[in-house]
C-alpha cells in the first residue's frame, strides 16, 4: 500500500492519498447512499464506512478483494497524451436495430425476395411487368433493392399508418393461373399515394410478410434510425458538414439517414514560432500544444454580437474535411449547418467562400436546432436543443414559430464550469484548467453526472455533521494514474441542478422548464395540445441520466390539467442535427431550397435558401 503511494508521489503529483479497502458490494449498500435506484451504477460505490456492519463485512472479504488507493487530490502531468480519451469521446457507436425508445415499440423485421408489379398500379393489365426484387421491412419502412446486397435502391415507402391486404389474383394473372395464386398477392398502401403489389412464392411466405407489414404499420416510431454506410456505391453527391460550438461532424450522404463519417473537436491551434495551423483532435497532442495558442473559433461567447462566423477557421476546417474524406468539393452539393443565426453580410461571405474558393455546385445552410426536427417523425412539435447553449424551437407543419422561439445561456459550457469548481482544490482537489484537461472534465460530465428526481431541495448541500459520501471515478484507462479518483457524491448529483434553478450557475434568467412552458403557451390554441405531446430533446447535454424524466416532471407541474406533456428522446440525439439534415436531403424541400452556383451573383441569394 505504501509503495503504491510512493510511486504516485514520484510522478510529481502533489496530492493527499487515502488508503482504503474495497467496500461491500451487496445491493443493500447502494440503498444507504440515498441514490435513485435507476441511476445507481457500477461507478457509484460507497467507500468503507465506520459502522460495525461494514467493518465486519470488510474483514470477511479482506482476502478476496485487492487493495486500491482512492485519490482525492491530483494534478494531470503537463506532457499527458489524451489520445485514448479522445478515442473514447469521439467514437461513433453502431446503430441500434429494431430497438424501442420512449414510445417506440420494437417489431420483427423481415427480408427476402418477392415479385413486385411495376408502375404503381392497383390492378393488372394485359401485360404485367413482374420483377423479382429484394425487400427489407424494418423500423416502419419498406425498402426494395435490386439485389440482395442492398446496394442499388429500387423503391422505398413508409409503412407507418398504411394498410396491407390480400388481393384477388384473377385481376392480375387471369382466372386460370389465379387459382394457384390465392392468398399469395399482397397490396401495400402507405396512405400517401404510393401503392405496391407483391407476389410471394408460397402461401406461408405471404402470411409471414403480411404479419410483418401489419406490425411495422403500427410502430409509433418517433425518430429516424440512421445507418453506417459501408459501400461506396450507395453514396450520393451530397456532402453534409455540421458545425457545432464544440464538435464538428461531416460525411457523404446516402439515400437513408446516416451517422457522420467524421466526428472531431472544433478546436484549432497556431504555433507561436512556425505559425503553423492545426485543426481538430491533433491539437491536443503534447508536441502540438507545447508552444501553440489554442482557440475554439465557434464557441459561444458573451459578446453582444454573435451573428458572425470566423471565415478563416471555417475555411481551414473545410479543407481538413475534404482531405480526410478524400473528395473533390466541386463535384458535390453541400449542406452546411451552423450553431447560431448569422447576419446577411456573413451569409454572403460564406457563400463567396464556398462558391468561389471551393467551387461547390450548390449550398444549403441550416440552423442546428431547426434541422434537428427532421430527425423525428412529427408534423408539429418542440425541439429542446441543449448543447453549449439552449434553444427551444416550436415547429408547426414545417414552419418555425419564431415568436415562440426561446433561448437560454446555460448548457454544456456552464455545466462544465460548475463541475470544474466542484472538483477544484477547495472541494475535491482535482486540478483541471488547461484545454487538454478540459477533455477530462467533459468525460466526467458525460459519464458520471446524473440528475436527481427533484424530491430533494434544489442545491442542497451536506450538513457539517453528515457523513461525506465519496464516489469512486475509474479514469485509469484515460488518465496516467493507477488509482481511483474520489469525488464527493453531492458534486455529481447537484451539478446539473442549474438547468432547473439557474441561480446555482450564477445566472439571472428563467429555468429550462419555464422557458419551455412559455414557448408552449405562445403556440396557437389549436395546436398547443399536440405540441405538448411532441417535445423532443436533442444535444449532448440531454444525455445526462434522469434529465428527460426530471424535465417532464417539472414541466407537468407548470402546465394546466388539459395539457399532459410527453418528452421524447432518441438514442441518437447526440447527432440529431446531422441525422435531421440527412433526412432533409431525401425530400423535395431540399431540392427546392438549394442555391445553385450558376444562379449565384455575389448576392445573399433567395430568402428561402436558409432554413
Amino acid at each position: 500500500m505504501e509503495s503504491d503511494s510512493e510511486q504516485e508521489l514520484d510522478k510529481g503529483s502533489d496530492y493527499c492519498s487515502e488508503t482504503l479497502r474495497q467496500r461491500k458490494t451487496h445491493n443493500d449498500s447502494l440503498s444507504k447512499l440515498d441514490l435513485l435506484p435507476e441511476y445507481s451504477s457500477s461507478w457509484l460505490q460507497p467507500t468503507s464506512s465506520s459502522s460495525p456492519e461494514s467493518n465486519n463485512l470488510e474483514k470477511t472479504n479482506l482476502k478476496s478483494l485487492p487493495d486500491e488507493i482512492i485519490i482525492k487530490h491530483i494534478r494531470v502531468p503537463s506532457d499527458w497524451d489524451p489520445d485514448l480519451l479522445l478515442k473514447r469521446i469521439y467514437t461513433i457507436p453502431e446503430p441500434l436495430r429494431n430497438s424501442g425508445a420512449n414510445g417506440s415499440v420494437s417489431s420483427e423485421a423481415m427480408e427476402g425476395h418477392m415479385q413486385i408489379l411495376s408502375g404503381n398500379r392497383k390492378k393488372g393489365t394485359f401485360w404485367n411487368a413482374w420483377k423479382r426484387k429484394y425487400c427489407v421491412a424494418t423500423d416502419g419502412k419498406l425498402t426494395v433493392y435490386e439485389k440482395n446486397d442492398c446496394q442499388d435502391l429500387f423503391q422505398s415507402i413508409n409503412l407507418i399508418g398504411g394498410k396491407v391486404d390480400f388481393l384477388d389474383p384473377v385481376e392480375f394473372v387471369g382466372p386460370e393461373k389465379g387459382k394457384t395464386l390465392v392468398n399469395r398477392i399482397l397490396g401495400v398502401d402507405d396512405g400517401k399515394g404510393h401503392y405496391l403489389v407483391f407476389q410471394c412464392s408460397t402461401t406461408n411466405e405471404a402470411n409471414c410478410w403480411i404479419t410483418t407489414f401489419q406490425q411495422q404499420m403500427t410502430v409509433p416510431k418517433t425518430f429516424a434510425v440512421p445507418i453506417l454506410p459501408n459501400h461506396l456505391s450507395i453514396f450520393r453527391d451530397i456532402l453534409l458538414v455540421d458545425f457545432g460550438s464544440t464538435n464538428i461532424r461531416a460525411g457523404v450522404l446516402t439515400h437513408q439517414p446516416t451517422l457522420p463519417a467524421l466526428f472531431f473537436n472544433a478546436v484549432m491551434s497556431q504555433n507561436e514560432e512556425t505559425q503553423r495551423l492545426i485543426y481538430g483532435n491533433e491539437v491536443y497532442l503534447p508536441k502540438n500544444r507545447k508552444k501553440a495558442k489554442i482557440k475554439f473559433p465557434f464557441e459561444s461567447t458573451s459578446k453582444l454580437c454573435q451573428n458572425t462566423v470566423d471565415l478563416s477557421a471555417l475555411k481551414g476546417f473545410l479543407l481538413k474535411i475534404f482531405t480526410d474524406l478524400k473528395i473533390t468539393p466541386n463535384n458535390y452539393r453541400l449542406i452546411l449547418t451552423l450553431p447560431r443565426r448569422i447576419d446577411k453580410k456573413c451569409r454572403q461571405n460564406i457563400l463567396q467562400l464556398l462558391f468561389h474558393e471551393f467551387q461547390l455546385r450548390s449550398v444549403l445552410m441550416c440552423h442546428q436546432s431547426v434541422i434537428s426536427f427532421w430527425a423525428h417523425s412529427a408534423e408539429n412539435g418542440i425541439i429542446v436543443d441543449i448543447g453549449e447553449r439552449c434553444d427551444v424551437v416550436p415547429v408547426s407543419q414545417g414552419f418555425v414559430l419564431s415568436h415562440a422561439w426561446g433561448r437560454a445561456p446555460f448548457g454544456g459550457h456552464v455545466l462544465k464550469h460548475s463541475l470544474r469548481q466542484g472538483l477544484g482544490p477547495q472541494e475535491n482537489g482535482l486540478y483541471l484548467s488547461t484545454p487538454a484537461e478540459n477533455l477530462v472534465l467533459r468525460f466526467i460530465s458525460e459519464n458520471f453526472v446524473c440528475v436527481t428526481n427533484g424530491n430533494m431541495t434544489n442545491g442542497r448541500r451536506l450538513s457539517q455533521d453528515s457523513q461525506e459520501i465519496v464516489v469512486e471515478m475509474d479514469l485509469r484507462d484515460v488518465l496516467p494514474f493507477s488509482s481511483l479518483i474520489g469525488v464527493n457524491q453531492e458534486i455529481l448529483r447537484g451539478v446539473a441542478e442549474g438547468f432547473f434553478e439557474p441561480g446555482l450557475y450564477g445566472l439571472d434568467c428563467d429555468s429550462l422548464q419555464k422557458i419551455l412552458f412559455k414557448s408552449l403557451m405562445d403556440c396557437g390554441v389549436d395546436i398547443r395540445k399536440e405540441m405538448s405531446k411532441n417535445i423532443f430533446l436533442v444535444g449532448g447535454s440531454t444525455l445526462i441520466p434522469g434529465f428527460p424524466e426530471r424535465l417532464e416532471s417539472e414541466l407537468t407541474k407548470l402546465c394546466p390539467l388539459y395539457l399532459k406533456p410527453i418528452i421524447h428522446v432518441s438514442p441518437y440525439r447526440y447527432h440529431s442535427s446531422y441525422i435531421g439534415a440527412s433526412v432533409l436531403a431525401g425530400t423535395e424541400a431540399y431540392e427546392k431550397s438549394l442555391l445553385q452556383r450558376v444562379n449565384y451573383d455575389d448576392g445573399p441569394g433567395p430568402a428561402h435558401w436558409l432554413i
